[in-house]
């Protein structure tokens, strides 16, 4: 039984869906890079930084690392990395409620994509009905449930925001 294949076109569409929804959100995704002894576990530096000047500067925490380990050449240099949102507090990573808001976010985005191209291909078909269309009911009951997802999460991360405030106090 043969799979489909991706093609790099919905690789990209997906991409770009998630970058849409991580924009709307106004998620602002930083690093803890935190290098540690391998051997003590003992905390050598820590580096707190955006996102995107993590992925840039890295040769500097590379550096960093390499100029640990020649200080201590007997014990490793582990890089600890932990991805968290500024805004919230809260942790940004697989599993975690804000990848799961934007997963169901760029979900909403790529269905409502699809079904915008079947109504446009169906446009000279004569006994197109947008009212009735199975095809069209589907993507729309999709769409609702990914938004219900995207609600359902937000209430989440509100109550977990909420949480760590009160504890804050």
């Amino acid at each position: 039984m043969a799979s489909k294949q991706e093609s790099v076109s919905d690789w990209m569409a997906l991409a770009k869906a998630y970058d849409k929804a991580e924009r709307e959100q106004e998620v602002t995704p930083y690093v803890v890079v935190s290098l540690r002894n391998r051997r003590t576990n003992e905390e050598l530096y820590r580096y707190d930084l955006p996102r995107e000047m993590f992925w840039r500067w890295h040769w500097v925490i590379d550096w960093r690392a390499a100029r640990l380990l020649c200080q201590n050449p007997k014990d490793g240099i582990n890089h600890v990395l932990s991805f968290y949102d500024r805004k919230t507090g809260l942790e940004y990573g697989f599993g975690s409620l804000i990848s799961g808001l934007t997963s169901a976010k760029a979900n909403v985005t790529i269905v409502t994509n699809k079904l915008q191209e079947y109504i446009q291909r169906q446009a000279g078909n004569m006994f197109f009905d947008e009212a009735s269309d199975e095809i069209v009911q589907k993507f729309k009951a999709k769409i609702s449930v990914y938004r219900a997802k995207a609600a359902g999460i937000e209430e989440q991360i509100k109550a977990k925001v909420q949480e760590l405030k009160n504890t804050a106090i």
